[in-house]
């Protein structure tokens, strides 16, 4: 549970709150309420409750949570979804700009702090947003400016270059290379005619020079080539390997120019954490593509899979979700069929699936959920049974623990510890994952929901919740009712007055306290 810490007093805190009331630029502004953002950690005990008291702030009958309340009136909402974990308190609101759905960012008073600045809702991390303007994907920083990117959406930060992709929560492990001498870290260049440009036409080759004199180039001259344009493609260094292309064919080479893996693939991907995926077609006698397949090398180019995989997804945990599809022929015709399998960064597959119907999850917290032969366990990356039993329904682990449904007649969700315990029996329509010590849960399709803890003890009842997002590391996490209300209804006309029912959304700023 997340702790104020004190870091400033009382006078200072309601002098901030004025001038946020009072002060507004070009780039900041409110949604429609005029309500000063109050961090939990700027103040505590009486102090806190005085300062949030003033900025629209209430406190749980428990004292556990504290919340702010939101009324939209027109087009521009608080920009919602359950799976977000709004890092660093930039949350996102979502407007309407000459007819385009664009979004922004608001703070933790629901006040906006940017213009419209992006088509893609997306979390920062690192102080990094990846967003999408005039329909050109970029890189923005806490000031909502564009930054400068290079290679595949890798930002500089000091010595490291991190890559920046759409996301709903913060990467704990970003792909980055670090201690970089840009002196010498070598990236691909495209050459036409003797001219180099940034535009791609027929014709180029592409070569390698270091960083600093691709990117910012030397002011007495012309910059030279470390490795001299020869390729029809190539990609950036990584693990010390290059992925290029030459006579319609990839391979990769080291920072010397050698060949370390021959030009054999008809695609590549670039080395990460020591191993990439290649992947050959299958031509038919006119010598059109009819089908690919996905292996993993090693960076000796050696083969750690057999080409067995229409697709190979994201590693996590160090297991990657594979996809196998073959084609049979019969009587009835051609029936394709597909495989999900679990496969190891070092080609050992954990699962093979054996329906169509077969649903693998990736793996969390060294676990995964896998759906097949009607049921549901829980397996570790040896591919071994780690929690007994057998579930109807199943979610992937979170914070130690995880729902399930028993069996298809009680149609309820409870929640198991990693033993297999039954921790909270099976009394929830609806259950999400624990997150911060809480879960969301309804026991009613005809009431909306509530937070409970790992004691069952339930929380926030009186706000009616119909969802709310992860906790973020500062605590925070925005919420939504959808309430229906009785409003009096006149004809102007006649005077005549009527009860009629109304949809209204609420948005509510939760902070743990």
């Amino acid at each position: 549970m997340k702790k104020a810490r004190s870091r400033a007093g009382y006078i200072a805190i309601l002098t901030v709150i004025l001038l946020l009331i009072t002060s507004c630029g070009n780039n900041t502004g409110k949604l429609e309420l005029d309500i000063p953002p109050i961090f939990a950690e700027s103040l505590e005990g009486e102090e806190l409750d005085q300062a949030r008291q003033m900025a629209g702030w209430q406190l749980d009958p428990t004292g556990t949570f504290a919340y702010l309340e939101y009324i939209p009136h027109g087009s521009t909402v608080p920009y919602f979804d359950e799976t977000y974990d709004y890092n660093d308190s930039y949350f996102i609101y979502e407007t309407t700009v000459n007819g385009e759905k664009m979004y922004g960012y608001m703070d933790t008073g629901f006040n906006r702090i940017s213009e419209p600045v992006s088509q893609w809702p997306c979390v920062f991390m690192y102080n990094l947003a990846y967003a999408r303007v005039k329909n050109q994907s970029t890189a923005i920083d806490k000031s909502f400016l564009e930054v400068d990117t290079y290679l595949n959406n890798f930002v500089k930060k000091g010595d490291t270059l991190i890559q920046v992709m759409w996301t709903n929560e913060p990467d704990d492990s970003p792909y980055f290379v670090d201690e970089i001498d840009f002196d010498k870290y070598l990236v691909p260049v495209m050459q036409t005619n003797n001219m180099e440009t940034g535009r791609t036409v027929d014709g180029v080759i592409w070569g390698y020079k270091t960083f600093n004199d691709a990117y910012i180039g030397d002011p007495n001259g012309e910059t030279e080539f470390k490795i001299e344009p020869m390729f029809e493609q190539a990609a950036g260094f990584f693990d010390g390997l290059a992925a290029v292309k030459m006579n319609d064919k990839w391979g990769y080479i080291d920072e010397e120019g050698d060949i370390v893996v021959e030009f054999i693939y008809d695609r590549a991907t670039s080395f990460r954490n020591g191993i990439a995926m290649v992947l050959k077609e299958e031509t038919d006698s006119d010598g059109d593509t009819t089908s690919g397949f996905w292996a993993l090398i090693d960076s000796q180019g050696n083969l750690l899979t057999d080409f067995d995989y229409t697709a190979i997804g994201q590693f996590e945990d160090g297991v990657a979700i594979a996809v196998t599809q073959y084609n049979t022929t019969s009587n009835r015709g051609v029936r394709t069929r597909i495989y999900q399998t679990y496969l190891r960064s070092d080609g050992k597959e954990l699962m093979l699936s054996t329906s169509n119907t077969a649903e693998l999850m990736p793996f969390n917290e060294g676990k995964a959920v896998v759906r097949d032969s009607n049921a549901y366990i829980y397996i570790n990356n040896e591919g071994e049974t780690v929690v007994p039993g057998r579930y109807y329904s199943a979610q992937n682990f979170s914070d130690g623990y995880a729902a399930v449904k028993k069996s298809r007649t009680s149609m309820r969700w409870g929640y198991i510890t990693e033993n297999g315990t039954m921790a909270i029996d099976a009394t929830y329509i609806i259950a999400n994952p624990f997150d911060d010590g809480f879960a969301y849960v309804r026991d009613s399709l005809s009431q909306n929901g509530f937070l409970i803890d790992k004691a069952e003890k339930k929380y926030l009842t009186e706000l009616q919740l119909s969802g709310i997002s992860k906790f973020n590391s500062d605590g925070y996490a925005l919420a939504y009712s959808d309430i229906t209300t009785m409003q009096t209804m006149t004809n102007a006309d006649t005077g005549e007055s009527w009860e009629e029912e109304v949809q209204e959304t609420r948005y509510y700023m939760i902070h743990i306290e």
